[in-house]
């Protein structure tokens, strides 16, 4: 495994995550601050509907109050009534129309106050859905910031042989830059090149011998996997175009991919087998 300079990329995970922790802890406070701002509207309309019961209550009683002094001015003309009793009257029609217009005037400004303690509580409701997209936000930060550090860790595919290194301990690297070529020392194959007019009696799954040009008393046994996607001359760095119709007829030669067993039919068995080697193949047809 290969690791490189870590140090910027953990203080950037470790600030992501504290840059989340306070986004969470903003969502909490815009939720408590929505519930104290419900709670206050909600007391805020029940204010209002006690204040319309205030102003019928003064209603009624300025209604009785302008009987009092209708009455009491009639009963004055005819000297049936004493002046002190006819002001006494008077005052209390005054204070009744006081109080009525007060009542009128304390109900209005409470119903303004819960509209726009109602407003308030909604927008505290919007804070929520902003507060909880911000959550959103620094956790995907978060993820990315994961995933800068992730690259810092370079894991072989496979078990084997660290081959053609073409770096050293505290060299800068860039990104795509090769470092390196891993030999797989377990999952095991070979490409048998075979002629085209052969391929006509191979099959997958057919039984293979094999035998190694490096270990001659090896005894190896495989099987037949799959067919290569075209003749070896295709990939070639100058494939041949024989479109003009001028050519001289050689036989092709096509790859197959032949797995080697995990269990090898010796007592010597060899220890590694390396890309490369010569192999002499066997398929069993029949």
């Amino acid at each position: 495994m290969l690791i490189f300079d870590t140090v910027a990329l953990n203080a950037k995970v470790e600030q992501a995550k504290a840059v989340l922790e306070n986004a969470k802890a903003g969502l909490s406070v815009s939720d408590i601050k929505a519930l104290a701002q419900s709670q206050d509207a909600n007391a805020s309309l029940e204010n209002a509907l006690s204040g319309k019961q205030n102003v019928a209550a003064a209603l009624a009683s300025l209604h009785k109050a302008q009987s009092d002094f209708d009455r009491a001015q009639e009963l004055l003309k005819i000297k049936a009534m004493t002046q002190q009793d006819y002001d006494a009257t008077k005052t209390t029609f005054e204070q009744a129309k006081a109080g009525y217009e007060q009542a009128v005037h304390s109900n209005l400004a409470t119903a303004i106050t819960s509209t726009g303690l109602k407003s308030q509580a909604k927008a505290a409701h919007h804070q929520i859905s902003a507060a909880a997209a911000l959550v959103n936000q620094k956790a995907a930060e978060l993820q990315l910031a994961k995933e800068e550090l992730s690259h810092a860790y370079i894991l072989a595919p496979c078990n084997g042989i660290v081959t053609k290194r073409s770096v050293e301990q505290g060299q800068y690297v860039l990104a795509g830059q090769s470092l390196c070529a891993v030999v797989d020392e377990e999952n095991l194959w070979i490409t048998a090149n075979f002629k085209e007019t052969q391929l006509k009696n191979i099959k997958p799954g057919q039984a293979v011998q094999i035998s190694l040009d490096a270990y001659p008393h090896v005894d190896l046994r495989g099987e037949v996997q799959s067919y290569g996607g075209a003749t070896g001359d295709m990939f070639s760095l100058i494939p041949p175009d024989n479109g003009t119709g001028n050519f001289i007829k050689v036989t092709q030669r096509f790859p197959l991919r032949v797995s080697i067993d995990s269990f090898f039919k010796t007592e010597n068995k060899p220890s590694v087998l390396f890309p490369g080697l010569s192999a002499f193949v066997k398929i069993k047809i029949k």
